[in-house]
């Protein structure tokens, strides 16, 4: 008997050893893929991989791409967030008064509020809040209002499925919900939204995400500074 009880207690450290084995090797890997990010100023980043938490303030950028993924996703102040794939996978919270433009890959919960401007031109999103003043715009065709949803003219009011294609032919389908009185759900065919800056060239100075004359006129203005110590040094 007591045999028997010593092999358990032997087997049973044995498993636990080779559990704590197991996760001080794949702790530092796991941590290494979740990669938070906050972002300030004029920082960006482009999101191509996994991350669990994304913050963004001032007047800071993202552009989530094919094969980049955020849990959470907050937008804050004057930020901006350009998705064109990958994916949002719990929810997504625009609020201050940032921009997000959505051309394509996919968010599960988005959250529009404050003074928030989102566009939707592709992707999918599964559910939509809004509230605040936010403004939400859907740009496309053969637009359609389920029970809870009411349309006036261009203007999306109450709760329930909203359906159409975009302009590439793809259909889909989000459910609304929130404060539409106060916030501003908007559906229009006329045109596509303005275009998006899918990264700023490394030359763009004035981050319209073009080089041009205003560039080369900050560059000019700029020409032969120099902080060296002593100022001598500058011109040897």
């Amino acid at each position: 008997m007591r045999s028997t009880i010593q092999k358990q207690t032997s087997l049973i450290a044995r498993y636990c050893l080779a559990a704590v084995v197991l996760l001080a090797l794949l702790g530092p890997l796991a941590q290494k893929g979740r990669g938070d990010f906050s972002l300030q100023d004029d920082e960006w980043l482009t999101v191509n991989s996994f991350h669990d938490r994304g913050y963004l303030y001032d007047t800071s950028r993202v552009f989530i791409v094919t094969g980049g993924l955020v849990h959470e996703f907050h937008a804050l102040e004057s930020s901006a967030v350009n998705i064109v794939g990958g994916s949002v996978d719990e929810w997504f919270y625009a609020g201050g008064s940032s921009v997000v433009n959505i051309t394509g890959g996919s968010v599960n919960e988005l959250h529009a509020t404050d003074s928030s401007t989102v566009n939707l031109s592709g992707g999918i999103v599964s559910r939509l809040e809004v509230s605040g003043h936010s403004m939400v715009t859907f740009y496309g065709r053969n637009f359609s209002v389920g029970e809870g949803l009411l349309l006036f003219g261009d203007r999306v009011v109450g709760a329930g499925l909203l359906t159409g294609e975009w302009f590439d032919g793809t259909p889909w389908a989000v459910n609304i919900a929130g404060d539409t009185i106060s916030a501003t759900i908007l559906v229009t065919s006329d045109s596509e939204p303005n275009p998006i800056c899918a990264g700023y060239p490394a030359m763009d100075f004035d981050r319209d995400c073009k080089v041009g004359f205003s560039d080369l006129a900050i560059f000019l203005t700029h020409w032969l500074e120099c902080n060296l110590e002593p100022p001598s040094a500058c011109w040897e």
